[in-house]
């Protein structure tokens, strides 16, 4: 049977009733899954850096500076999914909302993801935003599918390893 997705909230601070680690296990969830598509990443950057961004926006900042963490938790303290976003100034000197990092629980991700998207573009759109962008390093076809049919390939990021 197919698990509903919990509903997504911006948290300005992390709950009490969030269980003991669950960020921790989500973001190493998020850490194993991006290694299992070969991205050829350093595990224990990737982690931190994500931990850092976490607590850029829920404890360090309380303002919003610190960039945004949508969660979507459980009753039970879990988190199910989560994204990493921002309102940045983007090329065309527009408010953009990027969604820079996210990720979906294993046991829930096929089912009811668009809600999530719907809460983080309803927020962009109150902070005027004119731009909604998701960073991706897979393959944009399959996102493109899910995310319907207004959405558009923006980008592409070329990249040169120098060690």
């Amino acid at each position: 049977m197919e698990k509903n997705l919990p509903p997504w909230k911006l948290i300005r601070s992390l709950p009490q009733h969030l269980n003991n680690g669950a960020v921790d296990r989500a973001v190493q969830s998020f850490v194993e899954d991006t290694e299992k598509y070969g991205q050829g990443i350093n595990k224990i950057g990737l982690f931190n850096s994500t931990m850092q961004a976490v607590a850029n926006a829920c404890v360090l900042r309380h303002d919003g500076t610190g960039g945004d963490f949508w969660a979507s938790i459980g009753d039970d303290g879990e988190i199910y999914a989560y994204a990493l976003g921002k309102i940045v100034i983007d090329i065309d000197n527009r408010l953009t909302y990027w969604v820079t990092q996210g990720w979906i629980h294993p046991s829930i991700r096929h089912g009811n993801l668009k809600r999530g998207w719907g809460e983080i573009e309803k927020y962009a759109r109150a902070n005027l935003c004119h731009h909604l962008v998701n960073i991706t390093d897979r393959n944009p076809r399959a996102y493109l599918r899910f995310l319907g049919p207004e959405w558009h390939t923006y980008s592409t990021i070329l990249k040169k390893d120098l060690n």
